[in-house]
This record gives C-alpha cells, sequence and structure tokens, in this order.
C-alpha cells in the first residue's frame, strides 16, 4: 500500500485534487501497526521497497488481549490532528477475490467509535 497524508486550510476549484496540499510522511515516527497480539508482527504485516502489506484470517486474535474486536491487521496513523482544516488520504490498495469483510479505512468523527469510510 503506498500513503500520502496531506492537508490545506482552503477550498479551491480546480482539477487537480492535491492542489494546495502539503504531502506528510508516513513513517515509523507518526504509526503504529495493529497485528493478532498472539502472533509476531512479521507474521501479517511486511514493508518492502516502501509497500506496506497487511493481512489477516478470520481465525486471527484482535490485536490485543480482551479486545473485543473482529481480527485486524492494520496501520493506525498517529501524531496528525485531523479536527480542523481540510484533509485528504491516498492509497492504493489490492483485496484478493473471495475476500469479505473488509475495511480499507476507518475515521473517527463525532461518534465515540470508528466508521468505515
Amino acid at each position: 500500500m503506498v500513503v500520502s497524508l496531506g492537508s490545506v486550510n482552503c477550498e479551491v476549484d480546480v482539477l487537480d485534487p492535491t492542489y494546495g496540499f502539503t504531502e506528510l510522511p508516513l513513517n515509523t515516527s507518526n504509526h503504529r501497526i495493529h497485528t493478532p497480539y498472539d502472533l509476531p508482527e512479521s507474521q501479517r504485516y511486511s514493508l518492502v521497497d516502501g509497500v506496506h502489506k497487511l493481512w489477516v484470517y478470520s481465525t486471527d486474535r484482535p490485536h490485543y488481549n480482551g479486545s473485543t474486536t473482529e481480527p485486524r491487521s492494520e496501520i493506525k496513523i498517529a501524531d496528525y490532528t485531523y479536527n480542523s482544516g481540510i484533509w485528504q488520504f491516498e492509497g492504493q490498495g489490492y483485496v484478493p477475490k473471495g475476500t469479505n469483510g473488509v475495511s480499507i479505512m476507518q475515521c473517527l468523527g463525532e461518534a465515540t467509535v470508528a466508521q468505515p469510510a
């Protein structure tokens, strides 16, 4: 997965959807990898040549012991404040044929729980 994050504080009507945005890095200082708590991270995540790969199986555990969530492997973006301005998320993803129950991105909003985007 290739990810680009950015923000802009004004609305501009142009053909380039990235106009006015500043690309922000996704690196180990601003994201956390969540994988099943009973497996080494390397069993559900890899980073090769800038491509993040995550996978999960229906029999996996959640990312921490005691969680009531479904199995998951995810990148949790941290350290950016999304409570003002306009933000754009850009990424490429691949979901193999026959996969079900996929959520590509969750956004936390006014609700107290994450909502699929």
